[in-house]
């Protein structure tokens, strides 16, 4: 289903060709004609956002996942630099695990990869739930999954290179040049980070 929304400050709400209810979400939005004169097309984004949702597919279950990750999660027992030419140089680090870059050696195909030591208190049940809602998690704005391997008593997760870097380190580059970001910019990421928390969350 498509939606017409045009601007027209002539209207009551500053726009024509509203679905059925969202003149009255505008109303208690306070959204003022003027702000649909300066923000018009991010305004009819959201309306066109929310309204494709209905055709999104939805997510499984806490419960769905955990079987899924039981059932369809694989594990490769195999040594990953089989596949992969792995940077020794980590590029991130977090409570869960080391984050290193590789490429594909048969294609040469960018990937980070998560590494994650195992030991006996390692709740593997969980990372494997943790894998399937990866899995299941294929949006634009999500960065997808790719494999997994058992090896050396470690779990490889192979992922999506972001080679553009994480928005702490854009901040951070932005603070030291005395820089800020414009309005249309910080749109734009929080438009991208909502339509991903949305489509987790739906």
């Amino acid at each position: 289903h498509r939606v017409h929304v045009q601007v027209d400050l002539s209207t009551g709400s500053g726009f024509k060709g509203l679905p059925p209810g969202w003149e009255q979400q505008l109303r208690q939005a306070n959204i003022s004609k003027e702000e649909a004169a300066q923000n018009g097309d991010a305004i009819i984004d959201v309306l066109r956002f929310h309204m494709e949702q209905q055709d999104t597919p939805k997510l499984p279950t806490q419960q769905q996942a955990s079987m899924e990750a039981r059932c369809a999660v694989t594990l490769l027992n195999d040594d990953p630099a089989k596949k992969y030419d792995i940077s020794p140089k980590a590029i991130g680090q977090g409570g869960m695990g080391t984050i290193y870059r590789a490429a594909n050696i048969h294609n040469g195909q960018n990937v980070a990869i998560k590494k994650l030591g195992l030991s006996k208190t390692t709740d593997l049940p969980a990372l494997q739930n943790e894998i399937a809602m990866m899995r299941t998690s294929a949006h634009p704005n999500v960065v997808e999954y790719l494999e997994s391997y058992m090896f050396d008593r470690s779990l490889w997760v192979m992922m999506e290179y972001m080679d553009g870097g994480s928005l702490t380190n854009l901040l951070q580059a932005y603070t030291a040049k005395k820089l800020e970001l414009t309005e249309g910019e910080m749109a734009h990421l929080l438009k991208g980070t909502l339509e991903a928390i949305a489509f987790l969350h739906s």
